[in-house]
């Protein structure tokens, strides 16, 4: 099984070069974990795209992916919630098989945190 994850945080209201250097760094750090494809929506979308624009844009994405990676502040995001919860739906059909937590510092990603769910073990 090809391991395809999808990269989820706060990008409004930030500064663009520091939510840059935060989804690169957790790319690399993913690829560095083992996984296949991560998909980095700064890479995706431009900047000053609209939220639904962005949200049209990047759910598609999502939708193919089998793990979803969350970054800090996340949770203050309306983007990264909504992406959040449509993960959530997925990992109920069994598509998403883990939510990834990941704690950056200083730029550089130094913890991961696995949400168990009932699929992990057959994606592992």
């Amino acid at each position: 099984m090809i391991k395809r994850i999808y990269l989820a945080g706060q990008i409004t209201g930030r500064n663009y070069k520091n939510v840059n250097s935060d989804f690169a760094a957790a790319k690399k750090f993913l690829i560095h974990q083992g996984f296949d494809e991560v998909i980095n929506p700064c890479e995706i979308v431009a900047p000053g795209t609209g939220w639904t624009e962005a949200m049209l844009i990047l759910l598609p994405y999502l939708a193919t992916c089998n793990f979803l990676a969350l970054l800090p502040g996340y949770e203050i995001s309306n983007g990264a919630m909504t992406e959040y919860y449509f993960g959530r739906g997925m990992e109920n059909e069994g598509r998403i098989h883990a939510i990834i937590h990941i704690d950056i510092r200083k730029g550089k990603p130094v913890t991961l945190q696995i949400e168990h769910t009932d699929t992990l073990k057959q994606a592992i």
